[in-house]
């Protein structure tokens, strides 16, 4: 396991983990933080990697996902960031 990641409790974890290896994909929900919505982009005051990051640096991810990537930022960002795109049309 990477030496950056942090699991505050090792023991739940590996309950958590045959948990779900005993309740089947059926029952699954995950909830993923790309962008450091939720977590922390700083742990004892250094950087620490996304889980996109991650993702992308430890090849998690298809080959091309770094082109796919970028053409999706070239689509969306300006929707995002553009305060003169109304709601409407940014749902679209």
């Amino acid at each position: 396991m990477r030496e950056n990641i942090i699991i505050k409790n090792q023991q739940e974890f590996e309950k958590i983990k045959e948990n779900f290896r005993g309740d089947g994909i059926g029952k699954i929900h995950i909830l993923t933080d790309f962008d450091n919505t939720f977590t922390n982009a700083f742990v004892g005051g250094e950087r620490v990697p996304s889980i996109l990051s991650i993702l992308r640096d430890d090849n998690y991810l298809t080959p091309d996902y770094g082109q796919k990537s970028h053409e999706m930022y070239n689509k969306y960002y300006p929707y995002e960031v553009d305060a003169k795109i109304s709601k409407e049309e940014k749902k679209i």
